[in-house]
């Protein structure tokens, strides 16, 4: 299990979470850090303000990028929990750990964790492990 914290950070005042080893930074709190670098700088040797802009840009890019790779996540997720619902009340063939195959009527799907299952004879089955589907006995 991955150890998951939320820290305050003393200069920015902002929420830093550290998840799966990844540090991120809101916007706000990035914008903190860039006005107290500012506020703190040497006027004698005073740093190039485009540095600061070129700063500000690569973090709003990248922030975007998180954004959009969420929301490809997230439809990606949702195409795979229709594709589900298309297999309730079908005969799948599932591929299990061991090599064998287990063969059973979908009953329902659900989301756990952020994965979609296939609920066959009570037990649940990641919709990968669907090597084979026919119609149901009913139709």
């Amino acid at each position: 299990m991955s150890d998951i914290g939320i820290y305050s950070s003393p200069i920015a005042g902002d929420v830093i979470s550290n998840d799966s080893g990844k540090s991120t930074i809101e916007m706000g709190g990035f914008l903190k850090i860039l006005a107290a670098e500012l506020q703190n700088q040497d006027p004698l040797n005073a740093g190039d303000s485009t540095q600061y802009l070129q700063q500000m840009l690569q973090f709003t890019s990248l922030e975007q990028m998180e954004n959009l790779s969420k929301s490809v996540e997230n439809m990606f997720l949702s195409q795979k929990f229709e594709q589900g619902s298309l297999m309730i009340g079908k005969t799948a063939k599932i591929a299990l750990n061991d090599g064998t195959y287990k063969t059973g009527q979908v009953s329902s799907v659900n989301l756990t964790n952020g994965n979609v299952y296939v609920v066959v004879d009570d037990d649940k089955y990641a919709i990968d492990d669907v090597v084979e589907l026919s119609p149901g006995e009913s139709e």
